[in-house]
C-alpha cells in the first residue's frame, strides 16, 4: 500500500541518494543548468533548509517513488509547490488527499492566497489538476532540458482568506 512519509533530507541518507539519482537521470526533472551532482546537492541543501517539511511518496514495497514540498514562501501572499514522481504506483487515492491537505495546511499556516506549480510535463499537469490546481498559462521555451527548449506550464491554486 503506497503512503506518504517525511523525507530523510540528510545529504547522506538513502532518500537523498535516490532523489538525486532521479533528478539527474529522469527526463525533464531539472533544467540543464543544474545537471551536475555538485550543483544538485548544493541546491537541495539550500532548498530543504528553507522549505516546508519535504515528504516522500512511497510505493507498496516501501521504495521511494516521488518527493514533494512547498518552498519560496512569501507569507500572506504566495508559495511554490514542487513535486517529482517517477513511480506512478506511489500516487494513489490514499496519497492524493494527504498531498491536498499538506498544501491546504501550509496555505493556512502562512496565510497564502495562492500556491503555484510549474512543470514541463503534461502528465504532471494532470496530477496537479487532481490536487486542485488550474492551468494558468505557459512559457514557450521556458525550460531547457536535455539540450532542448521545452514549454513550461504554470498552474495555480487559489485560497480565500
Amino acid at each position: 500500500m503506497s503512503h506518504c512519509r517525511m523525507l530523510d533530507a540528510s545529504l547522506v541518507g538513502g532518500d537523498m541518494r535516490e532523489f538525486s539519482f532521479r533528478l539527474l537521470n529522469e527526463k525533464n526533472f531539472i533544467p540543464d543548468i543544474l545537471r551536475d551532482m555538485k550543483k544538485v546537492m548544493e541546491t537541495a541543501e539550500f532548498v530543504f533548509r528553507s522549505s516546508c517539511q519535504p515528504f516522500a511518496l512511497v510505493d507498496g514495497q516501501n521504495k521511494l517513488g516521488g518527493v514533494f514540498y512547498i518552498s519560496d514562501v512569501i507569507p500572506g501572499h504566495e508559495a511554490t509547490f514542487y513535486i517529482w514522481v517517477w513511480n506512478g504506483k506511489a500516487v494513489t487515492s490514499k496519497t492524493l488527499p494527504f498531498i491536498r491537505e499538506y498544501i491546504k495546511a501550509t496555505a493556512d499556516e502562512y496565510g497564502l492566497y495562492r500556491v503555484v506549480a510549474r512543470t514541463p510535463c503534461k502528465k504532471c499537469c494532470h496530477l496537479l489538476e487532481h490536487l486542485g490546481f488550474l492551468l494558468e498559462g505557459r512559457f514557450k521555451n521556458g525550460y531547457k532540458s536535455n539540450g532542448r527548449l521545452c514549454v513550461l506550464f504554470q498552474l495555480r491554486r487559489l485560497f480565500t482568506r
